[in-house]
């Protein structure tokens, strides 16, 4: 199969790599095509996708008019806002989806190593955001422990240590006890990422996280209970390890892009793809 895929914020992009990475490991072509550089119908008339992604920011005219014009084509249109789908009269290959959960980009987590230079107490990957609530922030003002800040955009902190490629984010992670996150300011993504690499992350006001994988003793909703909980886990690293061990398996069983990429399969009446897209999850865990 061809699969096209816009490149577009609303998609979340690492989101989609991790898709695409999914779609090629089963022996699919998969492709992104950014919009300002390159006309949707070019790249219909070119590719001649077989599965076309894309979303309600980036849907327009070009658009609408590529998908009539290659109907046995099948599309996928993630939204998130109802009134969408309103007078849109699409053709019985398109199909709309308002939201998938999140899931991890299983290639970018193996074989992970504790390097000297990475260690430290605490880890956080993500973006700056300059709010009083933000509890990261709270977080590197303590005295004691050792804390290692990463993300794209710079911090105005001492612990800020730079961005975070994909080949680094295995070996920060196994470099440290234990990372820190929060719905409010953290990538949704960031401790199923850690939960996959076997290690715990301490969750704030993380409800959404905290339902997907079933992570109760890990969330708090009060400041002084969130530090306590990250003192207790460094002082008794073991305490919470069956609790890790059960969360780590779901997550690379269930919540990575194979499984996702399955799930949309099976959406779109695919089901032998689906399962071939499982084996080849199973294939990878099996070996690491």
């Amino acid at each position: 199969m061809n699969i096209l895929c816009v490149h577009e914020e609303q998609l979340n992009i690492e989101e989609f790599s991790g898709w695409g990475k999914a779609f090629i490991s089963c022996g699919h072509e998969f492709l992104f095509i950014k919009q300002k550089e390159k006309s949707i119908l070019d790249a219909f008339y070119e590719k001649k996708p077989d599965l076309f992604i894309t979303c309600e920011s980036a849907f327009d005219r070009a658009t609408k008019k590529a998908i009539n014009l290659y109907p046995k084509c099948k599309t996928v249109i993630f939204y998130k806002n109802n009134n969408f789908l309103e007078n849109k009269n699409f053709h019985e290959n398109v199909y709309c989806f308002n939201k998938f959960d999140p899931s991890v980009d299983i290639y970018n987590l193996l074989k992970g190593k504790i390097k000297q230079n990475l260690i430290s107490d605490i880890n956080y990957v993500g973006e700056y955001i300059d709010d009083n609530d933000n509890i990261i922030l709270n977080i590197l003002s303590q005295n004691g422990l050792v804390i290692k800040v990463w993300g794209n955009k710079k911090w105005p902190y001492r612990q800020y240590l730079g961005k975070a490629n994909d080949n680094l984010i295995k070996d920060i992670i196994m470099s440290c006890p234990l990372s820190i996150s929060c719905d409010l300011f953290s990538s949704e993504i960031w401790p199923l990422k850690v939960f996959a690499s076997g290690k715990p992350c301490i969750l704030y006001r993380s409800a959404k996280t905290k339902d997907l994988i079933k992570a109760d003793n890990f969330n708090y909703e009060d400041e002084e209970s969130f530090f306590k909980a990250i003192i207790d886990l460094l002082q008794n690293p073991d305490s919470l390890n069956d609790e890790v061990e059960r969360i780590n398996k779901d997550v690379r069983n269930n919540h990575t892009s194979h499984n996702r990429v399955a799930k949309l399969f099976n959406l779109l009446g695919m089901e032998q793809e689906s399962n071939k897209c499982l084996l080849e999850l199973k294939k990878i865990l099996e070996k690491y």
